[in-house]
């Protein structure tokens, strides 16, 4: 729906109910992937990783995210 915003706020207070949950941690870099912050994205999907190193869900948003500033490299040159 396009209303990124609200929901970085929304993931961010969930993880503030619980700051050791991984997958609120994964979803903050995930929604932040989806509002296209990439570089929040990233630090908060490494920090979510020294939590869990085996985590998947948070290693393949990783993997999407590095895709997408990759591919935003690439179409400027």
């Amino acid at each position: 729906m396009g209303r990124h915003d609200q929901a970085i706020v929304e993931i961010k207070r969930a993880r503030e109910l619980d700051p050791l949950a991984i997958g609120a941690n994964a979803n903050v870099g995930y929604t932040l992937f989806w509002a296209r912050q990439n570089g929040q994205a990233v630090e908060q999907l490494k920090k979510t990783l020294e939590m869990d190193k085996n985590d998947g869900f948070t290693h393949f948003v990783l993997g999407l995210t590095y895709d997408a500033m990759g591919a935003a490299q690439r179409s400027h040159p």
